[in-house]
């Protein structure tokens, strides 16, 4: 398919993406006036570890930035969004709740982090970055202690131990001592002593581990100071864009009612260009029309538009009429215009082809013979008064009683539908509209007959009998397979001669 089919795919159905496209822009403007302001508070964090003496100040800064990704993952955890929840009664909701709006974010290169609380009102948002970093503060305060008071623990345990053994050794080594010396009581008195300075020097090491932990306690070997709280000063406001959620949204409805429209069109059975129109039907091609753009559909374009593009097609189409007239070797000939359903353009053919006939120097005749929907009159600009159905009420010719009305084009003459009655439809194909036929193809060169679409009206096969060829128009923006498979077999079944197919409304 065609770049060019799929704009014409488009234009047909536009309105449908007009609907989708105002729908969306509606939806996102509801959609946006529903989006509260919310507003984020930040506070930022220090983190800071103490090391031994002989650490460099690089070392010591890369351990504090380890420190720095390490507890900016940790501060938004649960356990800290509990304890905030516990120590800041001003923190409203769950810790599942709180988690939603809550994050942290490391400054690169940097001892330092941040924690954000997102919320509505604003001291909502204050009061949740707060309690969680004040709660991140003391849990990291209790935690330290708690360790640092189970090593204390540990090692004084092991000092207590060490002790022991030792005093045990030297009691033995006392007792050896007091004993007369021989070689044995010596070796196992050099055994003891050596054990004994192995306890000692144990002692002295779990003695400076016990010092040293002493000293980091009172230190806090690391240390999380809140360098900004978060304040009103600095607190985000964020406000929803709805120009651009509204035009988001009316952008994702053209695109839906794009794709909306594509779907109507596979799921269809319309045929909807020349292109398709031809191959489904089994009538040879007897032209087509070029869609046009007009005040209205109905005007006789081929006057009040000579130049365009469908003015010609309805000349080339007259030419083809004429050129197969001659060939028949008739003075006239009877030409019935239908089409499948109505509004395919037979009428608009009618009487631009009756027009278009007559400026190639024919004269001609237009009957409407559109009994439930007589429309060929306005095209002309005359009165529907009396016309075919009192002619064939009457048993009379048209001429006789003066029912045919001059047209302003020279050449043409128009035959209105007439008063409607009961029987209006039945006379179509009685023998009264053979007479008045044979009676008009002895005063003008072409009688060009509106008859009734052939699906609307079951007298249009009988009409299509008694011409001398049948034409059968179709909108090329409104055909379907379906019509187009019902409608030509009535002209078959009743042998009618059919010149061929004309598409209306062609691209």
């Amino acid at each position: 398919m065609e770049l060019r089919e799929y704009a014409l795919i488009v234009r047909r159905r536009f309105l449908v993406v007009v609907v989708a496209t105002v729908v969306g822009l509606l939806g996102g403007y509801v959609a946006s006036r529903g989006r509260a302001v919310t507003y984020t508070a930040t506070v930022k964090l220090v983190a800071q570890q103490f090391v031994n003496t002989g650490t460099t100040y690089h070392q010591a800064a890369y351990a504090s930035q380890l420190l720095a990704l390490n507890d900016a993952a940790l501060a938004t955890s649960y356990p800290i969004l509990q304890r905030a929840l516990a120590r800041a009664p001003g923190i409203r909701g769950s810790a599942e709740d709180l988690s939603k709006g809550v994050t942290s974010v490391a400054t690169p290169n940097a001892a330092a982090f941040a924690i954000r609380v997102t919320a509505r009102p604003a001291d909502q948002a204050i009061r949740g970055a707060n309690g969680i970093a004040q709660a991140f503060v003391s849990w990291t305060m209790d935690n330290q202690q708690a360790q640092f008071t189970r090593a204390r623990a540990s090692l004084t345990r092991q000092l207590g131990d060490v002790a022991s053994q030792m005093d045990t050794l030297q009691q033995q080594i006392n007792a050896l001592q007091l004993r007369r010396a021989t070689a044995q009581r010596s070796a196992q008195l050099t055994s003891l002593v050596n054990q004994l300075t192995q306890l000692r020097a144990q002692s002295v090491t779990l003695q400076g581990s016990l010092q040293q932990t002493i000293m980091a306690q009172v230190q806090l070997g690391v240390t999380i100071l809140i360098v900004q709280p978060a304040r009103l000063a600095n607190v985000d406001v964020s406000r929803p864009n709805r120009t651009l959620l509204a035009l988001l949204a009316s952008l994702g409805g053209a695109i839906l009612g794009l794709v909306a429209v594509f779907l109507l069109h596979y799921l269809s059975d319309a045929v909807s260009t020349r292109e398709r129109v031809e191959p489904v039907s089994t009538l040879p091609s007897a032209g087509t029309i070029a869609a046009f753009t007009a005040p209205r559909d109905d005007q006789v374009i081929v006057a009040l538009q000579p130049r365009t593009a469908a003015a010609e097609d309805y000349r080339l189409l007259g030419a083809h009429l004429h050129a197969r007239r001659n060939g028949c070797h008739r003075p006239s000939t009877t030409i019935l215009i239908t089409s499948p359903q109505r509004g395919d353009g037979k009428t608009t053919t009618v009487a631009n082809l009756a027009v278009a006939l007559a400026e190639s120097g024919a004269s001609v005749i237009a009957v409407d013979a559109n009994f439930l929907h007589p429309r060929l009159h306005t095209l002309f600009g005359l009165m529907d008064t009396e016309g075919v159905v009192d002619v064939l009420h009457n048993g009379s010719t048209a001429v006789d009683n003066g029912y045919l009305q001059y047209s302003c084009w020279d050449r043409v003459r128009v035959l209105p539908a007439g008063r409607p009655n009961g029987n209006a439809a039945s006379l179509a194909s009685s023998p009264q509209m053979a007479q008045l036929l044979a009676s008009l193809r002895q005063q003008a060169d072409v009688v060009l007959v509106d008859g009734p679409a052939l699906l609307e009206a079951a007298d249009a096969s009988l009409l299509a009998s008694q011409m001398d060829s049948v034409i059968m128009v179709v909108d090329a923006t409104n055909a379907s397979a379906r019509t187009l498979s019902a409608a030509e077999p009535r002209l078959v079944r009743v042998g009618a001669a059919i010149s061929g197919l004309v598409v209306n409304k062609a691209t």
